[in-house]
This record gives structure tokens, sequence and C-alpha cells, in this order.
């Protein structure tokens, strides 16, 4: 199960698939326009959820990803003093 149903991969409606979902609540409501508008109201949750997820994991890295120790570069970020203080980190 996809974690963004109506969302392709890139982040853009699939649009296969809130017909195929409207085409299924049909049996709830009386007709294709009363269920199209509902699972596209669903269909932008999803997307103002993945935009608001990826807004957070693009900022949330607090340093640049090296080939180097990653665990020394996050205890430098708050002791900088300490960079060229021990060199069996390394």
């Amino acid at each position: 199960m996809r974690a963004y149903p109506f969302l392709t991969e890139e982040g853009k409606y699939d649009r296969a698939a809130i017909m195929r979902h409207a085409h299924l609540m049909m049996f709830r409501f009386s007709s294709l326009g009363d269920s199209l508008k509902y699972v596209w109201g669903l269909a932008k949750r999803n997307k103002r959820d993945y935009n608001k997820a990826s807004a957070i994991l693009e900022c949330d890295v607090p340093f640049i990803k090296k080939d180097r120790n990653i665990l020394r570069e996050s205890f430098l970020v708050n002791h900088p003093e300490n960079r060229c203080y021990d060199s069996s980190w390394q």
C-alpha cells in the first residue's frame, strides 16, 4: 500500500487512480460528479501532505553527508573547537 495513493512517484496527480477510486465511490454517492469532487478533495489533501513531508525532509539534514564519519560530524556541529583534536576518528 502506497502512502500517497493518488500521486505518482514524482509527486504529480495520478489521474487514472483518481478515476478508479471515483468509480468505486459511486456506490456511496449518487453520481459520478459527486464522487469525483470527493476523490479530488482526497487527492489535494494527499498532495498537501506530500509537499509538507518533502519540505521537512529537505531541511532536516543538519550537515552535508560525506564519505567520512557521520557520527563525528554530528558531534562537531555543537563543538567546532574539537575539529582537529583527535585524529583517531578518521
